[in-house]
């Protein structure tokens, strides 16, 4: 999206809201049903600048979609379905978020996969599975799951929110209890590693266990999709 998006109010609205970048202010509109652009996504199919022998790149694209009146990024995604070659990064094979949001198991149905510098791979696998928190950024949204308990017309999630709300609570109990141990690590920042059985140990404490992923996981989901719904 961040390349080629090509509503100029989407553009415009991403940039003048603080806090809210392209890819919301572009689901937003998905979901306000602002975008005029995505139903004629269609007519990017058969853009007759992005056919073979032409190679296009991304300003092609944007300038053939804004030819025919179509979202460049959704008529890009329709146009994989036919491709005979696709480029992605790791992060679209290993990452399952990007995955699923990308919806690239069909497209790799039937496919040969190939991957360029395979030694890179470790790397990118651990970075899929990581995520960087902040304890500011815990303690807002166990704040938020804290007010949303106390709000009417939440009973159908009740119990969903609190399990959210203890499991950020508790894991922000032992990001502070931790802080002390913190060693320097470059300017303005502080780190230290665990080791796995240590890590796993940490993370069980506070909730976070092979068999407690699944509810907490369900959980999530619901929640979700209730907000979005209203």
């Amino acid at each position: 999206r961040e390349q080629l998006c090509n509503n100029k109010k989407i553009r415009t609205a991403a940039q003048r809201s603080a806090g809210c970048g392209l890819s919301e202010a572009c689901q937003r509109a998905l979901q306000e049903g602002t975008c005029k652009l995505v139903h004629g996504a269609h007519r990017l199919r058969s853009a007759p600048t992005l056919e073979p022998p032409n190679l296009p790149d991304v300003e092609d694209v944007v300038a053939a979609a804004d030819t025919v009146r179509a979202c460049a990024y959704f008529g890009t995604r329709m146009r994989a379905k036919d491709a005979e070659l696709l480029l992605c990064p790791y992060n679209y094979l290993l990452d399952p978020v990007v995955r699923a949001a990308s919806d690239l198991d069909s497209l790799l149905n039937g496919a040969a996969l190939l991957i360029d510098e395979a030694h890179n791979l470790e790397d990118a696998a651990r970075e899929a599975a990581s995520a960087e928190l902040s304890l500011p950024a815990l303690a807002d949204a166990t704040a938020a799951l804290a007010f949303a308990l106390d709000q009417e017309g939440v009973e159908d999630v009740a119990e969903e929110l609190t399990v959210l709300h203890g499991v950020l609570t508790a894991l922000c109990g032992w990001v502070r209890a931790a802080a002390p141990s913190l060693q320097p690590q470059g300017f303005e920042r502080e780190a230290r590693a665990w080791a796995g059985k240590a890590a796993a140990k940490a993370l069980a404490e506070v909730g976070l266990r092979h068999e407690t992923i699944g509810i907490i996981d369900a959980a999530w989901t619901k929640v979700s999709a209730a907000a979005n719904a209203r």
